[in-house]
């Protein structure tokens, strides 16, 4: 062999020794750290829901959402109606000056059209933004109770949750939850 490539064995050698050297020395101290994080998460337990299937269930929320729905449609009924009366009154202007009437009356009728649309959009958007801050209040109120009722470290919708094979489904237990509160429930028809 040639000095320059026992040299070079040398300096790996060298290099080795004192890697394998920290490594003894870290590895106690890696060891530790895997142990200490394995034991404080080998506890907890992590869930899910579905918002959707949550929300189409508890009866709080679908009264929420059928007063939305009733709203929704009565704006409609009412640019429907708004938009027949033009319809009426340009049927009505046989002559010319009529015509002209509905002609210049006609850009009052369709601002008067899009800004009661408009206002009724910003309404319901409005009342829809309202709306999904109470419900998830309320969702958040119940999870709270839950995951301090049953050990559970964090509870969050299906829809935030990427990957989490030991998550438990909890649908159906914080449906069961909000009936159980007397606030949520559903009245009884006697």
């Amino acid at each position: 062999m040639t000095s320059g490539y026992k040299s070079f064995l040398i300096v790996i050698s060298a290099h080795l020794n004192w890697l394998f050297s920290i490594m003894k020395q870290a590895l106690p101290l890696i060891l530790i750290g895997l142990l200490i994080t394995f034991k404080s998460f080998g506890q907890d337990r992590f869930g899910y829901y579905y918002r959707d299937s949550l929300v189409a269930q508890v009866h709080l929320f679908q009264k929420k959402n059928k007063k939305m729905d009733s709203l929704e449609k009565s704006f409609s009924r009412e640019i429907g109606k708004m938009a027949t009366r033009y319809m009426k009154f340009v049927q009505k202007s046989h002559d010319i000056l009529d015509q002209v009437e509905a002609l210049k009356t006609n850009q009052q009728w369709v601002d008067s059209i899009k800004n009661y649309q408009k206002a009724g959009l910003h309404i319901l958007d409005s009342l829809e933004s309202r709306n999904q801050f109470y419900i998830n209040n309320k969702i958040y109120t119940v999870n709270s109770l839950y995951k301090k009722e049953n050990g559970f470290r964090e509870i969050h919708s299906k829809s935030v949750v990427i990957y989490c094979p030991s998550c438990i489904n909890l649908t159906q237990k914080i449906i069961a939850k909000f009936n159980e509160n007397q606030e949520y429930k559903a009245p009884t028809n006697h």
